[in-house]
C-alpha cells in the first residue's frame, strides 16, 4: 500500500504538462494554419471579386461604340485610357488591403483577335505560420476573361 501511494504521489500533475505539450505541439500550429488558411481564403475571394469588376468596366469602356452602331460588329477601340479604368476599379474595390495587410497588383492585356480583355490580379499576402520551407508571404491569384459586348 505504501509503494502505491508514493508512486501516485509522483505523478501528481502529470496531467498538466502533457497538456501543456500537447498544446504547443499540435494545437498552436493548427490554430495558426486555420487561421492563414481562412485569411488567403477571404483575400482570394476578394481579390477575384474585384479582378472581375475591374475586367467588366474595361470591357464597357473599350469597346468601340460607333463602329458597333455603323456595322453593328464588336470589336475593342484603340481606347488608351482602358488599363486605367481597370485599374482605378480594382482599387476602389480592394478597399481594405492596407487593412487586412496584403499588396493587390492588377494585369490587364486587350486580346484585338477575340475582342475580350483579360485581367489577371496577383496579392501577396503574409502569414504568420511559418514552417520550414514555407514563405513568409504567400501569392494568390484569380483571372478573369470578359468579352466585349454591346446590348
Amino acid at each position: 500500500m505504501a509503494i502505491y501511494r508514493s508512486i501516485k504521489r509522483s505523478e501528481q500533475g502529470s496531467s498538466m504538462a502533457w497538456t501543456a505539450i500537447f498544446l504547443a505541439t499540435v494545437l498552436m500550429p493548427l490554430m495558426l494554419f486555420v487561421i492563414d488558411g481562412s485569411r488567403l481564403l477571404y483575400v482570394r475571394g476578394r481579390l477575384q471579386t474585384a479582378a472581375d469588376a475591374a475586367c467588366e468596366d474595361a470591357a464597357w469602356a473599350a469597346g468601340d461604340r460607333p463602329n458597333y452602331i455603323d456595322t453593328g460588329q464588336t470589336r475593342l477601340g484603340n481606347n488608351w485610357y482602358v488599363v486605367g479604368v481597370a485599374q482605378n476599379t480594382f482599387t476602389r474595390t480592394l478597399g481594405e488591403s492596407t487593412r487586412m495587410a496584403f499588396t493587390p497588383l492588377l494585369s490587364v492585356t486587350l486580346d484585338y483577335a477575340n475582342n475580350q480583355i483579360l485581367c489577371s490580379a496577383t496579392a501577396r499576402v503574409p502569414v504568420i505560420f511559418n514552417a520550414v520551407g514555407v514563405a513568409p508571404q504567400v501569392n494568390v491569384q484569380a483571372n478573369t476573361i470578359t468579352a466585349v459586348r454591346f446590348r
